[in-house]
C-alpha cells in the first residue's frame, strides 16, 4: 500500500505538470494554418530533394547529408548499434584531400557528436521497413528533422504567447521565421541543425515560463531537463544559448532572493538531467577516444589519410582574410537563401533589402523602446540589458563560426547561425510586451519573410521540378 500511494502521488504530479505544459501550448485557428502549411512544405521538400545517400552527391543535394546519412542513420539501422569513429565511417577519409589552410582535409562523419536524432531516425527506417512502406529510407530518415521543425514551430509560438498573451502576435512572429527558405529547407533533410533548433525552442519556453513563475517546481525541473539534459546533446554551437540562459537564471536568482537550499534544488534538477539525458554521448567519447568532444580524435584519424593543413592565426590579419573571402556576406546571404550546396542564390538586390529591413526593425524598437520620452527609466534599462544579452549571443555565435571557418574547415553557413532564432522571437516579443507601436516590426519581419518565400519559389521551381517531372 505505502508503495502504491507513493506511485499515485508522483503520477498525479507528473499529470499535473503535463498538463500545466499543454496549457502553456494554446493554439488559435491561424497558427493551426501556419502550422499546416510548414508541415505541407516540409513534407514536400523531404520528397524531392535527391537522396543523401552517396558520397558524391549533385549541388542540388543538401550540405552533408550523405555523411549524415551513411554513417549515422544508415548504419545503425543495419547494425543496431552506434557507429565508431575510425572504424564505422572509413568510407569518409578515402576522399581526403590535404589543404594548405584549414586543418580538416576530409568529410566529417559526424560520429563523434551526441546523436539522438540519428537514433529517432534509424528507428523510424526500420519500423517504415517493417510495415513495407515504398518510401526509400533516406527520405523516410528526414521525417526526424520535419518532426524537429514543427517541434520548434509549436513552443516557439508558445514562448511567444506567453510573453505577450496575443495569439496573433504569437502566429504572424513565429512565420516570419518558418518560412524563411533556408530554415524550410533546413527542416527537410537529415541534420543535427533541426533537432538542435527544435532544442532551442523547448529552452525557450521553459525559460520564458521560469522567469514569470521562478519558485514554481514544474517550470524549474522544466527548464533545468532543457538547459541540462537536451541542449548538451544539440550542436555544439547551440551552446551559447546556455551562456544567456545561465546569466537570466542567475539574475532571477539574485532578484528573486532565492535561498542557498533553493540554488541547491536547482542544481540537483541540473545534474539528474544531464546524467539522464546527456552524460552518456560524453562518457562514450572520453572511454571510446579519450576525448571529450571528440574533435582531436577525428582529426588525428584524418591525418592517417591526408597531412592537415594549417590553420590560419587568430589575429586582426585572419579577420581581414574572412572579409575579403566573403565570409559575412556569404554568412548573412546562407542565413536566408543559399539552396542545395549553397549553390542557388537570390540576387543581391533582395539580400540588400533584407538587410535595410532588419536595420529599420533595430531602429524602431531602439527608439519606441530606448529614446521615446513614454519609455520610462526602470524599463528601459531592463530593455537594454536583455539588448546587452541578446548581442553577448549574437557575438559568440559570430566568433565560433568565424573560430572554426578559420581553424578547421572555411564554411560561413548561415544555418550555424539559427541558435539566434529563438532569443530574436523573445527579444521582439518583449518589445511588443513594452510598447504595443514596436508591433510594426513584426510586420516587417512577416513582409521581408513573404518577399523571400515569394522570391524563392521561383529558384526552387528551375532547380528541382526538372527532377520531379
Amino acid at each position: 500500500m505505502p508503495s502504491r500511494s507513493i506511485v499515485h502521488v508522483v503520477w498525479e504530479y507528473l499529470t499535473k505538470q503535463l498538463r500545466a505544459a499543454f496549457r502553456a501550448i494554446r493554439f488559435h485557428w491561424a497558427f493551426a494554418v501556419v502550422l499546416a502549411l510548414f508541415g505541407l512544405i516540409l513534407y514536400m521538400l523531404l520528397l524531392i530533394i535527391p537522396p543523401g545517400d552517396k558520397l558524391h552527391d549533385p549541388i542540388l543535394t543538401a550540405p552533408d547529408e550523405s555523411a549524415h546519412y551513411v554513417f549515422n542513420v544508415k548504419f545503425i539501422a543495419e547494425h543496431n548499434r552506434l557507429p565508431l569513429s575510425g572504424k564505422d565511417d572509413a568510407d569518409a577519409y578515402q576522399a581526403c584531400v590535404a589543404h594548405h589552410i584549414g586543418l580538416a582535409p576530409c568529410v566529417y562523419s559526424y560520429t563523434i557528436y551526441p546523436g539522438p536524432n540519428y537514433v529517432v531516425s534509424a528507428l523510424l527506417v526500420k519500423l517504415f521497413h517493417h510495415l513495407g512502406n515504398p518510401i526509400p529510407s533516406y527520405n523516410v530518415s528526414r521525417i526526424t528533422s520535419m518532426l524537429s521543425g514543427m517541434i520548434f514551430a509549436v513552443f516557439s509560438y508558445a514562448a511567444v504567447y506567453s510573453l505577450t498573451r496575443r495569439r496573433s502576435v504569437a502566429t504572424i512572429l513565429v512565420a516570419s521565421v518558418l518560412f524563411i527558405p533556408q530554415f524550410l529547407f533546413t527542416n527537410s533533410y537529415t541534420n543535427l541543425d533541426a533537432h538542435s533548433a527544435a532544442i532551442s525552442a523547448i529552452l525557450g519556453l521553459c525559460l520564458v515560463k521560469f522567469l514569470q513563475s521562478p519558485r514554481r517546481i514544474g517550470w524549474q525541473i522544466a527548464l533545468a531537463i532543457a538547459l541540462f539534459g537536451l541542449l548538451p546533446v544539440s550542436k555544439y554551437n547551440y551552446f551559447a544559448l546556455g551562456l544567456g540562459a545561465l546569466v537570466l537564471i542567475a539574475y532571477t536568482f539574485v532578484r528573486e532572493r532565492f535561498t542557498k537550499q533553493e540554488v541547491l534544488r536547482f542544481m540537483g534538477f541540473a545534474a539528474v538531467s544531464f546524467l539522464v539525458l546527456a552524460s552518456f554521448w560524453y562518457v562514450r567519447n572520453l572511454l571510446l577516444y579519450h576525448d571529450l568532444f571528440g574533435q582531436s580524435y577525428m582529426l588525428q584519424v584524418m591525418s592517417q589519410h591526408a597531412q592537415l593543413g594549417k590553420p590560419y592565426p587568430i589575429n586582426l590579419d585572419s579577420l581581414n582574410i574572412a572579409i575579403q573571402r566573403d565570409f559575412f556576406t556569404t554568412l548573412f546571404q546562407s542565413f536566408f537563401f543559399a539552396l542545395g550546396l549553397m549553390h542557388f542564390t537570390l540576387n543581391t538586390t533582395s539580400y540588400d533589402m533584407i538587410l535595410l529591413l532588419l536595420l529599420s526593425c533595430a531602429g524602431i524598437g531602439a527608439h519606441f523602446t530606448l529614446i521615446s520620452p513614454q519609455t520610462n527609466r526602470r524599463l528601459r534599462t531592463e530593455f537594454l540589458l536583455l539588448v546587452g544579452l541578446y548581442a553577448l549571443v549574437s557575438i559568440c555565435l559570430v566568433l565560433t563560426v568565424l573560430y572554426n571557418s578559420l581553424t578547421y574547415d572555411f564554411q560561413p553557413q548561415g544555418r550555424y547561425m539559427y541558435p539566434i532564432l529563438v532569443p530574436t522571437l523573445l527579444l521582439v516579443a518583449y518589445a511588443i510586451k513594452r510598447d504595443k507601436r514596436n508591433m510594426i516590426i513584426a510586420y516587417l519581419m512577416a513582409s521581408g519573410t513573404a518577399y523571400l518565400f515569394i522570391a524563392a519559389i521561383g529558384v526552387v521551381v528551375k532547380a528541382y521540378m526538372p527532377l520531379v517531372f
